[in-house]
């Protein structure tokens, strides 16, 4: 599986509707009960502590399975410049988050989101 997606980052729409995003994407989290970690998810070691997703205004989204769910990571950047994008996730669980998340941007802010 494999999603693609352009997000125009710097226009004052997706500016609008970001802080929104990252509180839907936390609730999204919550409500899919699957385990995910930060970007870096893939790295982990089996005795390493697992670290919450990034999740936040001010550092972006950075999502990705844990171990062996997790596959490509899922970001979106808030620094102001296109983000386009894909994320492999091989329909592994963190895939629901990453669709939920895709849909809720473009739900909020269609004009300046594509998702395919």
């Amino acid at each position: 599986y494999t999603h693609y997606y352009r997000i125009y980052t710097n226009h004052c729409d997706w500016k609008k509707i970001w802080p929104r995003l990252i509180k839907d994407t936390k609730r999204i989290i919550r409500a899919s009960h699957v385990k995910v970690t930060n970007s870096r998810g893939y790295d982990l070691k089996p005795d390493d502590k697992v670290p919450s997703p990034t999740v936040s205004k001010k550092d972006g989204i950075g999502i990705n399975g844990i171990g062996r769910n997790a596959h490509e990571p899922f970001t979106i950047s808030c620094k102001g410049r296109m983000s386009m994008g894909f994320t492999k996730t091989a329909r592994k669980p963190y895939d629901d988050v990453v669709m939920c998340v895709l849909l809720r941007a473009y739900m909020l802010a269609p004009s300046v989101v594509q998702v395919s």
